[in-house]
């Protein structure tokens, strides 16, 4: 399939066969934990030509949405119970679309090579669970024992926040991938 006009919208991709092959190639670990399950990401950089494109992960970045203390705190925490992927070593996902489009235009994630995650089936989002109407309403150290790193589908299928450590990731514009995936 010539991905380079469909409905009106010109695509910046290579051909479909093109994307698998590389999703399958780079992705492979992640592919066969989600069973091409799609898991999202919004972004607010609006590029006409990142249709389909790898991103290099910042190590050691700081959540815009999250207070450095807290973050420096959460991650502390993680690592203490164990946990490799943490705030500021992650990308965060969900498997949920209309979260992901609170972020900015949705795109699916497909992270390259070794990863690790974090995910807890009680916190759909850090802050949202830390405070409620500027309200402190739980504590750290109540969340992180319900983090886990297994069940990568049902973290998904959760539609909580999902924490990703990898170096690198695969972008996928949603319609492109709506349009690639039939």
């Amino acid at each position: 399939m010539n991905l380079k006009e469909i409905s009106g919208h010109k695509f910046n991709a290579p051909p479909a066969g093109e994307i698998f092959d590389i999703l399958n190639k780079n992705c492979s670990q992640w592919i066969k934990l989600t069973k091409w399950t799609p898991v999202y990401r919004g972004s607010k950089m609006i590029n006409p030509y990142d249709d389909f494109i790898k991103i290099k992960t910042r190590p050691e970045k700081q959540d815009p949405d999250v207070p450095p203390i807290i973050q420096q705190q959460f991650d502390q925490q993680m690592r203490t119970a164990g946990h490799q992927a943490v705030l500021s070593n992650s990308v965060h996902l969900t498997g949920d679309l209309s979260e992901a489009k609170t972020y900015g235009r949705p795109f699916v994630i497909f992270p390259v090579g070794n990863i690790h995650f974090s995910w807890s089936p009680v916190v759909k989002s850090l802050m949202g669970s830390l405070f409620r109407d500027g309200k402190k309403i739980a504590r750290l150290s109540d969340l992180i024992p319900t983090y886990k790193h297994s069940e990568l589908r049902a973290a998904i299928q959760s539609n909580n926040e999902i924490l990703v450590q990898c170096f690198e990731y695969y972008k996928v514009d949603l319609e492109l991938w709506h349009t690639i995936s039939k």
